[in-house]
């Protein structure tokens, strides 16, 4: 997964190529099998220094999990 980065009003993964911004998404394949993707970003808000993250109440951390043909998301909030 890229590095956090503000845009707008929020922090959220991204890659920058060229003049765009591109989601980003970690990914890995445990010893099991499943595949998963996962991508983390803040609640809109005007923090844009990364240092003042401790202001911002909680960021969202995405755990996409597939397994043949199930697939599910977990949401786990940071407080």
């Amino acid at each position: 997964m890229s590095e956090l980065r503000f845009l707008c009003c929020g922090w959220e993964a991204v890659r920058r190529i060229e003049n765009a911004n591109s989601p980003s998404y970690g990914s890995f394949k445990d010893s099991r099998g499943y595949k998963y993707k996962v991508s983390m970003f803040s609640q809109e808000t005007l923090i844009n220094a990364r240092q003042d993250w401790h202001k911002i109440p909680f960021f969202y951390v995405d755990v996409i999990a597939t397994a043949r043909a199930v697939k599910s998301l977990i949401r786990v909030e940071i407080h």
